[in-house]
């Protein structure tokens, strides 16, 4: 569970279904370090078996939160990740809340009774995955960017953006006239600066 100043404000989109335009994504932004390790650790995955790994990161009542990594083979990754959110009660004043996806529980603490939301807002906002290498030319790794899967994929899912990691990681994000990109500028940790295209 972790909080990102920038994705709420891509999440008011989702809320107003509606897509940004280009100029009103801005041309770098940040991700916590929280963020970070999930994309290292899926990277470290692939890279050690050659398989394609996903998730998708939720926005839950005021808190984002991943959904348990998913393994494909070579060639694709397919995520289906049903979610629950409950509030149960624990006293007067205190609830447990808990979110569950693909039966595991990815999030579960105590909030005070006036943290309880009128409603339960749940959107999927982003969707990670991997590549593995497609050649190596003296012992150097390349890889595929997007494929036409991927950003049909994105283009026709719920999800705002898309996010592949492979020894660089490029996010790109849908607005009304296609698509913005992105890519982490590993000079500034945890920055990602906008591209032309990748």
């Amino acid at each position: 569970m972790f909080k990102s100043e920038f994705l709420n404000k891509t999440v008011k989109y989702l809320e107003m279904k509606v897509l940004p335009k280009p100029f009103e994504l801005p041309n770098s932004f940040s991700l916590p370090q929280e963020f970070w390790n999930r994309v290292i650790s899926m990277y470290r995955f692939t890279d050690k078996d050659d398989m394609e790994r996903a998730c998708s990161l939720f926005y839950v009542d005021k808190d984002f939160v991943f959904s348990p990594i998913t393994t494909g083979n070579r060639e694709e990754v397919t995520l289906n990740n049903p979610i629950n959110v409950s509030y149960e009660p624990l006293s007067t004043y205190h609830y447990e809340k808990r979110v569950t996806i693909n039966n595991t529980i990815v999030d579960k603490r105590r909030i005070y009774k006036t943290e309880l939301p009128k409603s339960i807002m749940i959107y999927s906002a982003l969707s990670l995955h991997t590549h593995p290498y497609s050649s190596i030319t003296r012992s150097e790794k390349h890889y595929e960017t997007y494929s036409i899967t991927d950003l049909n994929s994105l283009k026709n899912g719920a999800e705002i953006g898309a996010i592949l990691v492979t020894n660089i990681v490029g996010v790109i994000f849908k607005t009304r006239s296609g698509f913005t990109y992105y890519k982490a500028n590993f000079n500034k940790p945890f920055q990602i600066d906008r591209e032309k295209k990748f």
